[in-house]
């Protein structure tokens, strides 16, 4: 038996940050580590989770960015790696995990880079410094993993004489977690009566579009049409919505949960009967991944990966990010039918078994990994 290479692979593997916080990077990570590729591989990790949302002052980021890069470098001198992974995030993060895969470089490391946030293009088109930068490090990366054929193009522009080095790679979840969820929904009875439940997981910031989402759940209370709202997330709109809430005398049907941890996701999607993304900036985002693998009906603008995900009346509904008057149509289009919810839900699980799968992901990984070119 041949001798198991080394990753070292730069991500988030925590269950939940320091101020409870979670994400789809974390899910992302620790699936990926717990796959079969740690049958064939030895990973070394190093794990970069920020410790909150907002991201505290650079101050008191910058110093423990520091230290894990003296301690991705004390790991290059000790162990004879073979491949990085390094996921990446925006801002700091970006500029710390593209120095890392810099020092890879100069250990011969072949470097897999895999930036995953949807605030990245907006910080490419307002620094220039960001451009230049960016472009240095995917021109030094083996593997540019991209998250949607939207992002690989995105990228390619930083290297047009090199596309073959721009992989497009769907997010990927542990599909058999949500098996029990699709089930228990199967055999929900038929909703003849009471409201419809609208569910949305994650941030609670301006580029989330949850704002958006508030004032089109009371349009659709105005109009007599019987839906509640269950909110799982933190961030810095938090007090602010939760005053609009009050505002608008929501309270009973638009509730704010805080985060969820696994066991509250999970009882969450079981019991929602249409999931909402209505964000402004999205890499691929994991919780719409999750909602369709639970064979939930979902409603997502159009941006970063998601047209990689739905097809729009087909697994899913999309709409342009911002247009309230759309998300209403889309809401209201699946409000009237529990057949319509039911088999686009269907439709969603099967797409996310074909192409989101772990060991779909895994195998991907593992012809990279192996990759010699």
């Amino acid at each position: 038996m041949s001798e198991k290479k080394k990753v070292l692979f730069v991500g988030s593997f925590k269950n939940k940050a320091a101020d409870g916080s979670v994400g789809g990077q974390m899910f992302a990570c620790r699936t990926l580590v717990n796959s079969e590729l740690k049958n064939i591989v030895d990973f070394i990790l190093l794990d970069t989770t920020a410790e909150s949302v907002p991201a505290p002052p650079p101050y008191k980021r910058i110093p423990k960015a520091l230290n894990r890069v003296y301690s991705l470098i004390k790991s290059l001198f000790k162990n004879k790696v073979n491949v990085a992974i390094i996921f990446s995030s925006s801002g700091l993060s970006l500029k710390e995990k593209g120095l890392m895969a810099m020092i890879c470089k100069l250990f011969k490391v072949r470097v897999i880079f895999a930036p995953r946030s949807g605030l990245i293009r907006d910080e490419v088109a307002k620094s220039p410094f960001t451009r230049s930068f960016l472009k240095e490090v995917v021109k030094r990366a083996d593997i540019v993993l991209c998250q949607g054929s939207a992002w690989q193009a995105f990228y390619k522009q930083f290297q047009p004489s090199a596309p073959e080095k721009f992989r497009m790679m769907r997010n990927w979840i542990d599909t058999d977690k949500y098996t029990a969820v699709f089930d228990q929904r199967a055999k929900k009875q038929v909703k003849n009566s009471g409201n419809v439940k609208l569910l949305y997981l994650g941030w609670l910031e301006p580029y989330k579009g949850i704002a958006d989402l508030l004032e089109v759940f009371d349009k659709l209370v105005n109009a007599g049409i019987k839906v509640e709202a269950d909110v799982y997330g933190n961030g810095s709109l938090v007090t602010k919505i939760s005053e609009r809430v009050n505002e608008l005398g929501l309270v009973d049907v638009f509730r704010l949960r805080g985060w969820a941890d696994e066991v509250m996701k999970l009882n969450a999607l079981a019991e929602a009967d249409i999931f909402i993304l209505p964000s402004y900036k999205e890499g691929m985002p994991n919780a719409l991944i999750e909602a369709m693998a639970s064979g939930l009906p979902c409603i997502s603008s159009e941006v970063g990966g998601v047209a990689d995900l739905i097809n729009h009346k087909e697994n899913g509904l999309i709409f342009n990010a911002g247009d309230q008057d759309k998300l209403y149509e889309n809401i209201n289009y699946l409000y009237g039918s529990d057949e319509l919810r039911r088999s686009m839900g269907v439709k969603a699980r099967q797409f996310v078994l074909e192409k989101c799968s772990i060991s779909f992901a895994a195998g991907y990984f593992e012809n990279m990994i192996n990759d010699t070119k």
